[in-house]
């Protein structure tokens, strides 16, 4: 697997979403790259996990009192 074939489906991922949309939630976005046979779960220094760190951000969301509730990759700009 190359690291551009990665960053194109990153690219292309984001780019499906809807109006206002601007983030994935992690999980959801690492099942859809298991999908497309670009990631394997579990694995670190891949090339889909090197084109991540080049390409996005995480981001926390917390609920109401405060707490962790999931986390969400954004396009850094």
């Amino acid at each position: 697997i190359k690291i551009e074939w990665c960053k194109n489906f990153i690219a292309k991922t984001f780019a499906k979403l809807p109006a206002g949309i601007t983030g994935i939630e992690t999980n959801c976005f690492f099942e859809m790259a298991e999908k497309s046979s670009l990631y394997v779960k579990g694995t670190y220094g891949t090339p889909m996990n090197n084109a991540l760190s080049e390409l996005v951000f995480v981001d926390t969301v917390f609920n109401a009192n405060d707490e962790y509730a999931y986390s969400v990759f954004r396009l850094a700009k």
